[in-house]
């Protein structure tokens, strides 16, 4: 995220959330909301930008179609930008 606006004490506050939703075959919309997942975190830092690698794990999710969906506010700015990414767990990890 580029700028992010900084406060009367330098400072840039924002919130992070990560949400992965498994997407829905055409019965399964009537049947119930689809499984999800989500995390959100409050960060801060004393420059205009932040980056960050971001590593999922699959180790607990089925196997089928995911989106990932990351949104993030700027929260002296009040501004929200999202993004949206689409990916395939193909084996589900054995439980015992």
């Amino acid at each position: 995220m580029y700028h992010l606006e900084q406060g009367l004490d330098n400072i840039s506050r924002f919130e992070i959330e990560f949400e992965i939703t498994k997407k829905q075959k055409f019965l399964d919309i009537l049947r119930k909301d689809p499984p999800r997942y989500s995390l959100t975190l409050n960060q801060q830092t004393d420059k205009n930008y932040f980056r960050e690698n971001l590593e999922v794990e699959t180790n607990n999710l089925e196997k089928g179609s995911y989106t990932l969906r990351l949104t993030i506010k700027d929260t002296i700015r009040r501004q929200t930008v999202e993004r949206k990414i689409d990916f395939k767990v193909i084996e589900a990890k054995p439980t015992y």
